[in-house]
Formats: C-alpha cells, sequence, structure tokens
C-alpha cells in the first residue's frame, strides 16, 4: 500500500514539475495537454513506418477526431492494465501517465494545411521542422520549390474565399462565379500593363472577354531567389465578375521576407468611373509600386511544406461579422 501511494505521489511530482517547465518555455501549455490523448499512437508510430504515416496523416487532415478516439482507447488500455494493481486511484493515475508522456513527447508544428494551423509531432521530429524540414515529405525543399508551392497555395485559397463571400454576402450563384478564374489578355503585357490602363480608363471592361484566356499559372510563374520576389511573366487577370472587378498580378506581385508572403496586386473595378473620380489610375499604380519597394503590406506566414496561413472559414466568419455589424 505504501509503495502504491509513494510511486502515485512521485508521478504527481513529475508531472508537475514537467507542466512548470512547459509552461515557461515556448510552447503553449494548453495545446500540449490538448495534445495528450496521441502520447501512446506517435510512441507506437515511431516503430512501425506505416503506423506513422498513418498517423501523421490523420492527424493533419482530422486531429480533434484523433484526440477524442485515441483519448478513449488509451485510457482503455491504461486502465485495464492499472485495475489490477490500483483501485481507487486507477483513473487519476491512468490520466497522470499519460499527460506525463505528453509533456515529454508531444510537440506542435505550424501546420496551413488543415483549418486548425497547427499539427501534433514527437519532440525528435519537432527538431527536423525546426531545421527546415516539411515533415510530411521528410525533406528540405528547396527554396524556388517552396515559394512556388506558397503562391499557388495563395492564390488558390484566395479564388474559393472569393466565391464564398460573393455566394454568402452579394447573392451571386455558382454560374455567375463559375467564370471568376485565372486569365490572360494577349495585348497586356508586362512591358505596357502601366500604359494600357492609363489609356483604357474609360473603356466599360477594359479587357474584352472575348479575348480573356485562361492562363497557365505554372507555365508563367517566375520567382527571383535572390531578391525573394515572384510573379509571372505575363500580367495575370482575376475575374470577379460578382463584385464586378478584376485584380492584377504582374511580376512582382508576391513579396517574400522574414514574416511570410506579402500579396501586392492591381484592384480595377469595372463599370466604375465614380471609384476613379476618388482615387485616380495613376494612385492604384503608385501605391503598387510603393508596396514593392518597401514591402510594407501585410503579411502571411507559410510553413515548411509551402503551406500560408489563410484560413477560408476564419476569413469568411471576419467578413460575415464586419458585414453585420
Amino acid at each position: 500500500m505504501k509503495f502504491k501511494k509513494l510511486l502515485l505521489l512521485f508521478l504527481v511530482f513529475i508531472v508537475g514539475y514537467i507542466s512548470f517547465e512547459v509552461y515557461t518555455s515556448e510552447y503553449e501549455f494548453s495545446i500540449l495537454v490538448g495534445g495528450t490523448v496521441l502520447t501512446i499512437a506517435i510512441l507506437i508510430s515511431n516503430f512501425v513506418e506505416t503506423t506513422s504515416d498513418l498517423f501523421n496523416n490523420l492527424t493533419t487532415s482530422y486531429p480533434i477526431l484523433c484526440l477524442i478516439v485515441l483519448f478513449a482507447i488509451s485510457l482503455l488500455i491504461l486502465y485495464l492494465i492499472l485495475k489490477h494493481f490500483f483501485k481507487k486511484q486507477k483513473i487519476l493515475l491512468a490520466f497522470l501517465v499519460i499527460i506525463a508522456l505528453t509533456l515529454i513527447f508531444i510537440r506542435t508544428m505550424p501546420d496551413y494545411s488543415n483549418k486548425y494551423g497547427i499539427s501534433l509531432t514527437t519532440i525528435f521530429k519537432k527538431e527536423k521542422y525546426k531545421q527546415g524540414y516539411c515533415l510530411k515529405e521528410d525533406r528540405i525543399l528547396p527554396k524556388e520549390e517552396l515559394y512556388k508551392k506558397a503562391v499557388f497555395d495563395y492564390i488558390e485559397k484566395y479564388k474559393i474565399l472569393n466565391e464564398k463571400i460573393d455566394y454568402f454576402m452579394h447573392n451571386c450563384s455558382k454560374n455567375t462565379t463559375k467564370d471568376n478564374k485565372y486569365y490572360i489578355y494577349e495585348n497586356f503585357t508586362i512591358d505596357n500593363w502601366e500604359e494600357y490602363l492609363r489609356t483604357n480608363i474609360n473603356n466599360e471592361n477594359f479587357f474584352s472577354n472575348d479575348n480573356l484566356k485562361v492562363a497557365n499559372l505554372d507555365e508563367l510563374f517566375q520567382i527571383d531567389t535572390k531578391t525573394n520576389i515572384a510573379g509571372f511573366k505575363k500580367p495575370v487577370i482575376y475575374t470577379d465578375m460578382c463584385k464586378k472587378r478584376y485584380e492584377i498580378y504582374l511580376n512582382n506581385s508576391l513579396i517574400f521576407s522574414e514574416e511570410g508572403i506579402i500579396k501586392t496586386t492591381i484592384d480595377i473595378q469595372i463599370n466604375s468611373k465614380d471609384y476613379y473620380k476618388n482615387k485616380s489610375i495613376n494612385k492604384i499604380i503608385d501605391e503598387h509600386k510603393e508596396i514593392v519597394k518597401k514591402k510594407n503590406r501585410y503579411s502571411r506566414k507559410i510553413d515548411n511544406c509551402g503551406n500560408v496561413n489563410y484560413s477560408i472559414d476564419k476569413e469568411v466568419a471576419s467578413y460575415l461579422e464586419d458585414y453585420f455589424r
């Protein structure tokens, strides 16, 4: 009986000490405790490669579901093991053991491929992430590949976000938003974009829909890894027909910094001469150049796999909250 009490007190001391260390470290205590239920599964997965791959995929795609399921499994296993040695304290001890193992071995890392923005991993793999590894691919992505993935992830999420906003806030059907794509225009180039916009300011639509062609973004993409500026070899035009606007991506519209990725595009309103009375096309062009020069626009973080911190659900909720405020 004394042995059981001493063991219980020892576990309580260990958990308390580790909790203090974790609470005062760079990791958020609440998140680590929340990952408690993954401990047994992740420890086992270090020895079984296929199991590791399975749990990595599940914890990335369905972290909350994994927490619930693995919590029940882990607690049941510990309960069955400990019930022969402990009576009153067995449930408490089970919790203490899981929490102790979690605080020792489990860490969080940025993962912007899911809506939660994090995934759980072991302390060993967290060290690899700090070295720059994309854990899903078990390698460090070259800068050009990393930035390209970030650009394409950003613009795809942006497109999906706009379609949802058009539907929820502007009552636009899918028939209206189906043409919300990325296009190129034959006579619109990197060399003449400024002149073209100034010349066509009074035209009804800036671009003739008949001459808009769907852009092959992969072929047009370019990046200068010395200046960390990316864009497209030919201006890419995103059309938002619900809100009657064009958004133009140039060869310098995506900028990378230590903080993340900055998007600086040129926003053009269709059939809105009053808009340009207050804000001339020259001012729009100058603002774009200023942002490219100073890199002073809001940036979004990217993880080691090239995913951008751009939660569509959170953005939609924020838009709706502002709209109905």
